[in-house]
């Protein structure tokens, strides 16, 4: 009895897999056929399209060449009436009234026949390139992807040499292609200056960058002396040329340094750091010593002067502008704030009190 049952309940379950098996295999069948359809019509719809793009380059070639078949009978036919009338003279009346009438061609389409022969004209029939469009790209957009270039790697100068080196030969080749251009004059400017601070060891070395700096500034603010950058690196340039300079060429190049900061304020009031090298002459200037002023006195009749007061005036400006923290500029104010307090100088600032620490200051108010 149960092995009856048991072979009862066999079968039916043996029938149940094949169907189910049945089912499965003729879904991935009808699956399959489907996407072998699909890939037909796709091959057959780009093997069309192939075919159209042969016959269209095929008719353009056509067009092209009857375009200048036309030209030249056209042409010859010109030559042709020049000739025969030149050998008639006044025959040429006569002649004309016998040719039957044909359309006049006017001047625009003799100028076009002849534009047709030239390669330009060809090419137009061969469609243009990616080369062809890149090569369109205006003067002054060139020039603007130069300038982008040179920026983005002078991100990279103050900290390394060969980048300076890389940024110097760029901007030597740039200066051939945009002759007399400002805007590469002074960057060449600012370069040679950050390169001569990676030579500090070679004193002739570091001296000729700067003098190249100064003289590359000097022709940018003689090509626009509205260049506030201009203006700005030359002064950069002469006087970090300044050590090397005896008290008299010293006294000199610190009035030249005065009258081009001045100048870039003047033409961009809100860069922080034209405010900082001008708080850093007057810095220099008030501590001038007693042989120093006396020896600019002989030279000029209204020496340098300055103060304190003016540098701290100043450095606060540059500390005001500025979107980030500039150590430089909070090492020389916490300086000028320990010689004020020390000489009882902040009387100009009532209201505050400041306290000086070893890298900045702070104001009470």
């Amino acid at each position: 009895m149960s092995t009856t049952v048991w072979s009862s309940y066999v079968v039916p379950v043996g029938v149940a897999t094949g169907v189910g098996a049945g089912f499965l295999l003729g879904l991935v069948s009808a699956q399959w056929l489907w996407d072998w359809r699909q890939r037909r019509r796709l091959a057959r719809a780009v093997a069309e399209l192939r075919e159209e793009i042969a016959l269209l380059r095929q008719t353009l070639s056509e067009v092209a060449a009857a375009e200048r078949a036309r030209s030249g009978a056209a042409a010859s036919r010109d030559s042709g009436r020049k000739a025969s009338s030149a050998d008639r003279g006044g025959g040429q009346d006569v002649a004309a009234a016998r040719r039957p009438l044909s359309r006049p061609e006017s001047s625009t389409e003799f100028l076009s026949a002849q534009e047709d022969e030239s390669e330009e004209e060809s090419e137009f029939y061969e469609l243009s390139t990616p080369e062809e469009e890149e090569g369109s790209i205006s003067a002054a957009t060139a020039r603007e992807r130069r300038l982008q270039e040179y920026d983005e790697l002078g991100k990279a100068t103050l900290e390394s040499v060969e980048a300076c080196s890389t940024l110097l030969e760029k901007l030597k080749a740039g200066l051939e292609k945009d002759t007399g251009d400002v805007e590469v004059l002074w960057r060449l400017s600012r370069c040679l200056v950050q390169l001569s601070t990676h030579h500090k060891s070679d004193e002739e070395m570091e001296k000729q960058y700067l003098e190249q700096a100064a003289n590359y500034a000097q022709e940018a603010i003689a090509v626009n002396d509205n260049s506030w950058k201009a203006h700005e690196w030359y002064a950069m340039a002469i006087g970090s040329q300044s050590k090397f300079l005896g008290t008299q060429d010293k006294i000199k190049s610190g009035f030249l340094y005065k009258e081009h900061i001045d100048k870039a304020v003047t033409l961009n009031p809100e860069y922080s750091w034209l405010y900082y090298l001008r708080g850093r002459w007057c810095f220099e200037v008030a501590g001038l010593s007693w042989m120093e002023k006396k020896a600019a006195a002989m030279l000029y009749a209204s020496p340098p002067e300055s103060s304190i007061e003016e540098a701290l005036q100043n450095f606060l400006k540059a500390d005001e502008l500025s979107t980030e923290e500039n150590k430089s500029t909070q090492l020389y104010t916490a300086k000028v704030v320990q010689l004020c307090i020390r000489n009882s100088l902040l009387s100009p600032y009532p209201s505050c009190t400041y306290v000086p620490c070893p890298s900045a200051c702070v104001c009470v108010c």
